[in-house]
C-alpha cells in the first residue's frame, strides 16, 4: 500500500509526503543495498529493532535518530524507540549510530582513519543482524546523519527533493539490508550552495546535506567572506597599542591604500581598500591577535576565512609592495598574500598548540581578481609554499559556465586550476558561480555543464566546492530545481543533470510536470543554439542575457503559450481542490514571472493590450515569493519601467 500525505501549512510553505518513486539513480558512492530475504527490520507492522545512541552523542547523531524515527513513523506508523547504549539488552535488535559500546566491543580492531577529518564520510555495516553507522567526530556527527538518510533512501526509498516535497513509501514489511563493512565517501565531502533559501532555512538546508556558511558552526561566521578590512582590520577600527585612542588608519597609514576610510554603512559593502602585505610583523601580530578572539569566541568553527576585500585594487603603491613585486614574489599579488597569511597563521598556531590543541582549523584566503593567478614563476614553479593548513578558495569569477572548464573558451581558468595544483594540491577550495549578477530573471545556463565542471575539478584534489546561486533576493528560473540538481551531483558527479531535473520537476511541479518540462527543455535548446552558433558567452556571471538576439520575440511568444496551458491544466482544481489549486498556481507563476519580465522588457510594444496587467502582476508576485531585487543591489521597483 502506497500513500500521499498533503499538509498544506500555507500556500507558499506547503509539505508534502508522498510514496511517489522517485526516477533517479541513488544519489550515494556505494553499491546498491543488498536485501537478506529472511530477515526483518519490521515484518506486518512490528520491529524489534532500536536506535541507540552513546552516552554522549553528538549533536547531528541525535538529529539522525529523530529524523530516522519521523520519516519511518511516516511510512510504517510504527515508532522506533531511541535508546542509550547502556539500555540495550542481549540479544535485542538495534541500529547503532556513532561510536557506542556496542559498536566498539563488535569493531574492536578496525582502522577508521579514513574517516578523519570527513565531514560526510561514514562506515556503515551489518553484524548479527545489526546494523551500525559511525563518522568523524570533527564535525558533530554529520556523517551518521547522511548515513541514516542513506539508510531511509534504502529502505523507503526517501528522497527529499524541498522542504515541501519529501517522498517515501509506506511499507508494512521493510528487509534486512546487507551492509558489507563499507566506507562511504561522497564525490565532494563538503558541499555548499548559496540561495537565500538554504540560507536561511537550516532544516531545508541540512536535509539536503549543505553547510550553510554564513549560519552553521563549521565556518567562523564573524569572518565570513570578504573580512581582512571590513571585519578585521580597518583603518577606522581603534588601535588597542595606541595610548592616544587613534585609529589604525591614524597611527598606521602605511597597512592601507585608503587609511582615511570610515566605517562602511553596513557589512559586506564593496569597498575600495587593501592590505599592505609586505607591511612587516607588526601588522601580522595585529591580525593574528584579531583572529584568536574570534576564534576564542567561536568554539566550534572549522574554517576561518581572512580574505581579501571584494574589489581588484591592488596595494603596489604602498611601502614594500613593488620591491617584493619586483623581487621574490615576481609580480605575483597572490604570493604576497600568502607570504604574509604564513606569517599569521603561525602566530595563531602558537597560540592554538597552547590553549585549544584539540581543535584543528583550516586558514582561508581567495584566490580572486588581482590574487586568480597562481604563486608561479616564469618557468611553472612554485614561488612560495602554503601553510600545511592554509587553504585557497577560488573563485573564478570570469569563467563560462555554459562550457566545460576544459573547454577552449575557458583556457585561461582552465590554466588557472592547473597552475593552482601546482602550488596548492590538496588545499583548494572552489567557489564557482550559479548566476549572472546582473539578470536574476533570465535563467543562467549551467544546465548542461554544472555536472561537468564537478568531475572535471576532482582531479586537483578539491574536498570542499561551493557554488553561490542567487544570494541576496530569492529568484525565479528553476531555483528550488537548481539546488536539488547541483547537491546531488556534489554528492555524485556520476548523475546526469537532466535526470535529476526531470525527476524534479515531475514531483514538484505534479499535474504541470509536462508544461515545465517542455519549458526547461525549450530553455536548454535554445541556449544550445545560441551558445553554439550565435554567442558563446552565455554563462558568463556578467554578460549579457537579456536580449532580443538570445530571446526572438517567436520564442517568447512560445514561452508564453506554455506557461498559459499550465494554468489551464489545474483550472479543474479550482473548486474541487482549492488548496491544490493555490500551490500548484504558485509554483507556474514563480516561473511566469520570469516570461512576464522578457514580454515586458523586450517586447512591450507587442503586448499592449496586456501590458498594465502584466506590470501589475510581475509586482505583486514578485513580493509575494520575496523576491525583491532584479540583479545584484539591483532593487526590483522600476524593473519593468
Amino acid at each position: 500500500m502506497k500513500k500521499r500525505l498533503l499538509m498544506l501549512a500555507s500556500l507558499v510553505t506547503a509539505l508534502t509526503l508522498s510514496s511517489c518513486a522517485p526516477s533517479s539513480s541513488s544519489d550515494e558512492q556505494k553499491e546498491g543495498p543488498v536485501v537478506i530475504k529472511d530477515k526483518f527490520i519490521m515484518e506486518n507492522n512490528v520491529s524489534t529493532y532500536s536506535l541507540v545512541l552513546s552516552k554522549n552523542p553528538q549533536s547531528k547523531e541525535t538529529f539522525a535518530a529523530s529524523e530516522f524515527t519521523y520519516f519511518m513513523k511516516e511510512a510504517t506508523n510504527y515508532s522506533f524507540p531511541v535508546i542509550t547504549e547502556k539500555d540495550v539488552r542481549k540479544g535485542q535488535h538495534y541500529i547503532s549510530l556513532g561510536f557506542t559500546e556496542q559498536f566498539t566491543s563488535n569493531f574492536p580492531n578496525y582502522d577508521y582513519s579514513v574517516l578523519d577529518g570527513t565531514q560526510s564520510g561514514y562506515f556503515i555495516s551489518t553484524k548479527d543482524e545489526n546494523i551500525y553507522i559511525v563518522a568523524s567526530n570533527d564535525f558533530s556527527g554529520d556523517g551518521v546523519l547522511y548515513g541514516i538518510y542513506d539508510l531511509l533512501e534504502d529502505l523507503i526509498n526517501y528522497r527529499y527533493y524541498h522542504d515541501t516535497e519529501i517522498y517515501f513509501e509506506e511499507k508494512s514489511t521493510i528487509n534486512l539490508i546487507d551492509y558489507k563493512e563499507t566506507f562511504v565517501n561522497y564525490s565532494y565531502d563538503m558541499r555548499s550552495i548559496s540561495t537565500v533559501y538554504t540560507y536561511t532555512r537550516d532544516l531545508h538546508s541540512r536535509r539536503m546535506r549543505l553547510i550553510n556558511n554564513s549560519r552553521g558552526s563549521e565556518w567562523m561566521r564573524a569572518t565570513w567572506g570578504h573580512s581582512q578590512i571590513q571585519k578585521i582590520l580597518g583603518p577606522w577600527m581603534i588601535d588597542e597599542d595606541d595610548p592616544e585612542g587613534r585609529t589604525y588608519g591614524q597611527t598606521h597609514p602605511t597597512w592601507f591604500t585608503d587609511p582615511n576610510m570610515p566605517k562602511p554603512a553596513s557589512d559586506g559593502l564593496m569597498i575600495d581598500n587593501c592590505l599592505n602585505w609586505c607591511a612587516g610583523p607588526e601588522i601580522e601580530r595585529v591580525v593574528a591577535n584579531k583572529l584568536i578572539k574570534f576564534i576564542d569566541n567561536e568554539k566550534l568553527c572549522k574554517f576561518v576565512m581572512c580574505a581579501q576585500e571584494d574589489n581588484s585594487s591592488t596595494c603596489a603603491a604602498l611601502p614594500g609592495v613593488q620591491e617584493a613585486l619586483d623581487t621574490w614574489a615576481k609580480g605575483s599579488y597572490s604570493a604576497l598574500q600568502i607570504y604574509f597569511m604564513n606569517h599569521v597563521i603561525e602566530l595563531v598556531e602558537e597560540w592554538v598548540q597552547k590553549e585549544c590543541p584539540e581543535r584543528e582549523l583550516q586558514y582561508v584566503i581567495f584566490a580572486y581578481h588581482t590574487t586568480l593567478e597562481p604563486p608561479l614563476d616564469s618557468n611553472g614553479n612554485p614561488i612560495i609554499s602554503c601553510h600545511e593548513k592554509l587553504r585557497i578558495y577560488i573563485a573564478p569569477i570570469r569563467c563560462n559556465y555554459s562550457v566545460p572548464l576544459s573547454s577552449p573558451i575557458n583556457k585561461d581558468t582552465y590554466r588557472i586550476f592547473e597552475g593552482w595544483d601546482k602550488a596548492a594540491h590538496g588545499k583548494i577550495i572552489v567557489y564557482l558561480y550559479d548566476l549572472n549578477y546582473r539578470m536574476y530573471f533570465v535563467n543562467f545556463n549551467n544546465f548542461g555543464s554544472c555536472g561537468g565542471f564537478y568531475q572535471e575539478l576532482l582531479k586537483y584534489g578539491i574536498k570542499y566546492i561551493m557554488t553561490q546561486g542567487v544570494s541576496d533576493s530569492n529568484a525565479p528560473c528553476f531555483d528550488e530545481m537548481r539546488v536539488y540538481c547541483e547537491s546531488n551531483l556534489m554528492r555524485n558527479v556520476n548523475l546526469n543533470y537532466d535526470d535529476l531535473a526531470y525527476d524534479f520537476i515531475e514531483q514538484y511541479y505534479k499535474d504541470v510536470a509536462p508544461q515545465l518540462k517542455e519549458l526547461y527543455d525549450m530553455i536548454r535548446n535554445r541556449y544550445s543554439y545560441y551558445q553554439t552558433l550565435v554567442n558563446p558567452s552565455s554563462g558568463g556571471t556578467t554578460g549579457s542575457i537579456d536580449n532580443t538576439e538570445l530571446y526572438p520575440l517567436t520564442f517568447v511568444r512560445q514561452m508564453d503559450k506554455v506557461i498559459k496551458e499550465a494554468f489551464d491544466v489545474i483550472e479543474k482544481y479550482k473548486n474541487i481542490d482549492p488548496e491544490y489549486y493555490n500551490l500548484l498556481y504558485l509554483r507556474i507563476m514563480k516561473e511566469y514571472l520570469a516570461v512576464i519580465y522578457l514580454k515586458v522588457k523586450l517586447y512591450s510594444d507587442y503586448f499592449i493590450a496586456e501590458l498594465d496587467e502584466l506590470k501589475e502582476m510581475f509586482y505583486f508576485y514578485a513580493k509575494q515569493f520575496s523576491i525583491d531585487k532584479v540583479g545584484e543591489g539591483i532593487p526590483i521597483e522600476g524593473a519593468l519601467g
